[in-house]
Parts: C-alpha cells; structure tokens; sequence
C-alpha cells in the first residue's frame, strides 16, 4: 500500500500488472506448454506431425488475416463477438462469445494439467500413484 500524502488523501493506485504483461504470461504460458507438450504427444506420428504443424500454422496466419480484415471493416470493439453480431445477428454474437469463454476455460485447464505433470516429477518422485491423483 502507498502511504497518505502530506494533505490526507491517497494517490491514485497503479497497475501492477498492465496489458502488456498481462499479454506476455498468456502467451509465455502457451507457448511454454506447446513446447514441452506437443512434441511427447506427436512423436507416435513421426514426420506426419511435421505436416500437422504447417497445416496448423497456415490455418493460424489464415485466421489472423481474417481478424485483420473484420477489423477494419467493423472497427468496434468487442472481437469475434462483434465480428458475428454484425454479420449474423444478436443470437449468432451471443454463441460466439459463449463459446470462445467455454474453450479458455478448457484452454486454461489444458494448460493446468501440463504444469501439474512437470512439476508432478519433483514432487512425486517415487511415482506413487495415489500422490499423483
């Protein structure tokens, strides 16, 4: 907490964590559990997996761009709920913005049990079953 200035009153509080840094643990996060996850998960798959990866990666610059044009054509706030409001109706925004908050919740938790499973090995290091659940 910030001490009380000479007159009595409180400045202003500051954010501690802007959305710049907010931004960067989101993407650190993700970017961490793609790294250490995905290649254990793809190597039953051999060089199949290589393919995986460009087809992913060209579907993601596809879907950037397509953000990019919906955001100069509809320039309000809001992202893809705005995106299909607009386009579809008040119904169609409502599903949209419904369901991108359901897949950050699985997202998140994705992300929650690749943490638990490398943390998991300093923990548990006899490999007890009952301590893992």
């Amino acid at each position: 907490m910030s001490s009380p200035t000479r007159s009595g009153s409180r400045p202003a509080p500051t954010a501690a964590l802007g959305l710049p840094a907010a931004s960067a643990l989101v993407i650190g996060s993700i970017i961490g559990t793609g790294v250490f996850a995905l290649p254990s998960a793809l190597a039953p798959y051999g060089p199949n997996s290589l393919v995986a990866f460009v087809v992913v990666t060209l579907g993601a610059l596809a879907l950037a761009m397509t953000f990019g044009s919906l955001s100069k054509r509809v320039p309000a706030s809001g992202g893809p709920y705005v995106y299909a409001r607009e386009g579809f109706g008040e119904f169609a925004g409502f599903l949209n913005a419904w369901s991108y908050w359901i897949t950050a919740w699985a997202g998140n938790a994705a992300i929650v049990v690749a943490w638990v499973g490398y943390v998991e090995v300093f923990v548990n290091t006899g490999h007890r079953k009952w301590v893992s659940c």
